[in-house]
């Protein structure tokens, strides 16, 4: 069952906001449209459009006289739409129909709602773009509104007009500044036909455009706006004559801003501050006090659904201590969504403090039936996900074949009477042991592997059978507390976090399970965290949590590692897993360098990072190997054998190995530190290839290991540099690919020096078609991609 969230009907009357009406609602809505949606004349009372895209429910809705809201119809629907746009685009007049598009897919569909309530779809298109923003407005002065599409990430801008539901005539193609975070379209001037558009982004700044004659032509620069904004929005909030009047609000405060244009300065004067609820999701602008043409009303709904997404050095702490629960009967539940299953150790749940506590994600390699030890030319054959639970001295694994990336799952752990048992959506886990015996693998005669004999049944953890390491401290969510574990991280969202004062049975697991949300007020809890609110809104149950820093504190520099991001309200696996690959969530969360080749030289990924058959598994997950594309078994230029390589970011160089004979293993190498958290590997290179210019700095040791070798070892802060764009070597003849990926230890001989980060590129392009380049913002690589920097 959803949260309870509130709908509150505001009549706005240019010198005052007053509250007509507050409901109640179980639903979380994901898109809020208020309009002239069922008539073709005007209505006293806008129609409401509510969407629910991670259930797939439209609701139809009407106002009464006492503004009461009432349904007209629901629809189920299937198809996923991330942005919704009223406008008049057929029958002209006063009534609005709708364009719901599908950014993933690039499908788009005008549909009208009939009197009745129904759905009535008139024009689809399939468009290669991906729209950022899509808004209405009268900019050819014509009888139906024309459309504006803008791609945040380029710049480009498009407006098209319409007729009778379809797109005519193309007005504008251009490209624009990018990273603009709204647009809205009024009547900020004195024109009486031509909207006019206003860019804002969250630092403050705007600009006002006017079409006129085929082009954008900029009115206004301002800067010194509120800053932070969630929701921007026109409206005629103090006059009812034009011009429109701008309003903005902020989620963390609550506090709407509202300016007018003073023409013909074209000045923006704010003449009114208001105080909403905070973390509202939607601020709708209509007509719901039932005075048509007159100001511009508000509807304030709910709180936007949160989530926290967890990435390299992220984690989550809480107030909440092992003492208040541990010995006692319970049961804790986490939502999460893995987006890496075939890495290394994940603790989702672990201890803050002394002792051992871990509730995640196993070692991939664990589960496979497989495991090439000799990292030859045998991959490893696809094995189950694994579960891992440790507790004290006490540690169990679990295969857990209903595990998958990109989806949302229920993981709970319940101590009954003596024993910890583990469910993950809902279903009880058998833990297991795994009986490996080495022997010859049946592919490749003269390698030994370690093969999977047998998984059989193993005992719950007991609180009888931990002798040593209990857990104290606080409850942490995506790492460790202290030792090799710190080097082990939780790559996905988690949501919804409880723990409750009795023993939950399967049946009730289940049903939580199937409702997708709790409701923040059930009987047995003891302790919860909805993550909707940077601060607990209540005392009790609703706990006290923050997150991990990079620097000390805020105030020293230091900014949240983890992403305090919206999801969908119905746990919807295909809505939220977009974020994984969302151009700034992966800029803002992962290790990002340029590709390190030339300047438009294609290159193929010949394996990706963290894939169930290969290589790189485990601990070695986030590597990748990158041959030339098209390459054949000749040298550099034909093929990848020589082929040189470049540093993609400024760093230093730490590790270095240039003369060893074997070109297979980790053979010669280059490490290079670009920053305190984070070392690049080049792989794989050839004898006495790497580049003469590193040199100087201060070597700590020499051919620790390997007689014969030239290995070098320098030490930071005096390590030879190396900037972004200079030589590092050339791919070796044997391997004959780039093994390069980026680590989280920056000595060489630390036991965790294996342990992969995820790795990400920005400014590349990727081939989609013959001859077809696609520009990737930031991104991550996968196997036959052809690639080329730039």
């Amino acid at each position: 069952m959803d949260s309870p969230s509130r709908t509150i009907f505001y009549e706005v009357t240019g010198t005052d906001i007053n509250e007509i009406k507050s409901t109640t609602t179980l639903r979380t809505w994901d898109v809020v449209v208020a309009g002239n949606l069922t008539a073709t004349t005007p209505l006293r009372t806008s129609d409401l459009f509510f969407y629910d895209a991670g259930k797939g429910v439209i609701r139809i809705c009407k106002i009464d006289g006492q503004k009461n809201i009432y349904l007209l119809k629901q629809h189920n629907v299937t198809k996923r739409w991330d942005i919704v746009v009223p406008g008049t685009f057929r029958a002209g007049g006063q009534k609005e129909e709708l364009l719901l598009y599908d950014k993933n897919n690039g499908e788009a569909k005008f549909v009208e709602i009939s009197a009745q309530g129904d759905l009535v779809t008139f024009e689809n298109y399939d468009w290669s773009d991906e729209w950022d923003i899509i808004v209405s407005g009268q900019f050819s002065g014509l009888t139906y509104d024309d459309l504006l599409f803008y791609d945040k990430d380029t710049g480009h801008l498009k407006i098209y007009e319409t007729e009778l539901g379809k797109l005519t005539k193309k007005r504008v193609d251009t490209t624009v500044e990018k990273g603009w975070d709204s647009i809205v379209t009024g009547f900020f001037m004195t024109s009486t036909y031509t909207d006019n558009i206003f860019f804002y982004d969250k630092e403050g700044r705007g600009k006002l455009f006017k079409y006129l004659s085929g082009e954008l032509q900029l009115i206004k620069e301002y800067s010194g706006l509120p800053g932070n904004c969630d929701i921007v929005i026109p409206g005629r909030f103090k006059s009812t004559a034009n011009p429109a009047n701008i309003l903005f609000y902020n989620r963390d405060d609550g506090l709407a801003r509202l300016f007018e244009f003073k023409y013909p300065t074209n000045n923006l004067e704010k003449f009114k501050e208001h105080s909403f609820p905070k973390y509202l999701h939607a601020l709708t602008p209509g007509n719901f006090a039932g005075n048509y043409l007159s100001y511009t009303d508000l509807m304030a709904y709910g709180v936007h659904n949160k989530a926290v997404y967890l990435n390299w050095g992220g984690y989550i702490d809480t107030n909440f201590n092992f003492s208040e629960f541990f010995e006692k009967e319970h049961t804790i539940i986490i939502w999460f969504m893995p987006q890496f299953l075939h890495a290394d150790y994940q603790p989702i749940v672990a201890e803050n403090g002394a002792g051992r506590y871990f509730i995640g994600i196993g070692n991939y390699q664990t589960g496979n039936l497989i495991h090439n030890k000799d990292h030859g030319k045998q991959y490893n054959k696809a094995g189950d996900p694994v579960l891992f639970l440790e507790i004290g001295n006490q540690s169990k694994t679990y295969l857990a074949k209903g595990l998958k990336e990109g989806s949302w799952h229920q993981l709970a752990v319940v101590k009954r009477n003596d024993a910890f048992k583990l469910y993950l959506d809902g279903q009880y886990q058998q833990p297991v042991i795994i009986e490996t015996e080495q022997g010859i693998d049946p592919y490749d005669p003269g390698v030994i592997v370690d093969k999977a004999k047998v998984a059989l049944p193993d005992q719950d953890i007991t609180i009888s059978s931990i002798t040593s390491d209990k857990p104290s401290g606080t409850l942490r969510f995506g790492r460790r507390t202290t030792g090799f574990e710190t080097t082990l991280q939780a790559y996905g969202l988690i949501d919804e976090v409880a723990i409750s004062n009795r023993a939950l049975n399967e049946s009730e697991l289940q049903a939580i399970y199937n409702d997708k949300r709790l409701e923040g007020n059930e009987g047995w809890l003891m302790a919860y965290w909805s993550f909707d609110f940077p601060v607990p809104i209540n005392e009790g149950k609703f706990r006290v949590w923050k997150l991990s820093m990079r620097g000390a504190t805020a105030s020293a520099g230091g900014s949240p590692i983890p992403i305090w991001t919206s999801v969908s309200s119905g746990k919807s696996s295909n809505n939220d897993s977009r974020l994984f690959n969302d151009p700034d969530i992966i800029m803002k969360s992962h290790v990002i360098v340029e590709l390190p080749f030339k300047t438009n030289e294609p290159w193929r990924v010949q394996q990706g990072m963290n894939v169930d058959l290969g290589s790189h598994l485990g601990s070695s997950a986030f590597c990748y190997d990158l041959v030339l594309a098209g390459e054949n078994d000749g040298d550099y230029p034909d093929g990848t054998p020589y082929a040189p390589v470049y540093a993609p970011k400024n760093g230093k160089v730490i590790e270095y190995r240039k003369d060893h004979e074997s070109q297979l293993r980790e053979a010669n190498k280059v490490t290079l530190k670009i920053n305190e958290n984070s070392v690049l590997s080049f792989l794989h290179l050839a004898k006495n290839s790497l580049a003469s210019t590193i040199t100087g700095g201060t070597v700590v040791d020499e051919d620790p290991n390997k007689e014969g070798d030239e290995y070098y070892v320098f030490a930071d802060p005096d390590a030879p540099l190396m900037n972004a764009g200079d030589f590092v070597g050339k791919v070796g003849p044997s391997a004959a690919h780039l093994h390069f990926g980026a680590r989280a230890t920056i000595d060489p001989y630390a036991a965790a020096q294996s342990a992969t980060v995820p790795l990400a590129f920005s400014n590349y392009k990727i081939l989609v078609g013959a001859g077809k380049w696609k520009h990737v913002v930031a991104g991550f690589l996968k196997k036959n991609d052809i690639i080329i920097k730039g």
